[in-house]
């Protein structure tokens, strides 16, 4: 990944929530989620510095939805904690 690790660029983070709420509105696009038949896990850090909502409604979104959020972990999961991914995935696949 970056090294040095780069400072949160606020500008861009905002322009991206911007287009992502406006991409989220747009009933199409739900609708599409609303219908996938296949069971898809969502795996989040608590400690992410993403938006939750962009999660929450992703979660919402999706009726086979799994979400599974690890605590102590930000934006990377499976590289801050490995074995805790691998073990999410595991149960999910099983």
């Amino acid at each position: 990944m970056a090294t040095p690790w780069f400072p949160i660029n606020r500008a861009a983070n905002r322009a991206i929530d911007a287009d992502m709420r406006a991409t989220w509105q747009e009933p199409e696009l739900v609708a599409e989620c609303r219908e996938l038949p296949v069971p898809t896990l969502i795996l989040a850090g608590a400690e992410d510095v993403r938006p939750r909502w962009t999660v929450d409604s992703l979660a919402a979104a999706l009726p086979t939805g799994t979400r599974v959020t690890l605590d102590g972990v930000g934006h990377l999961p499976w590289i801050e904690a490995a074995q805790l991914t691998a073990a999410a995935l595991r149960e999910f696949l099983a």
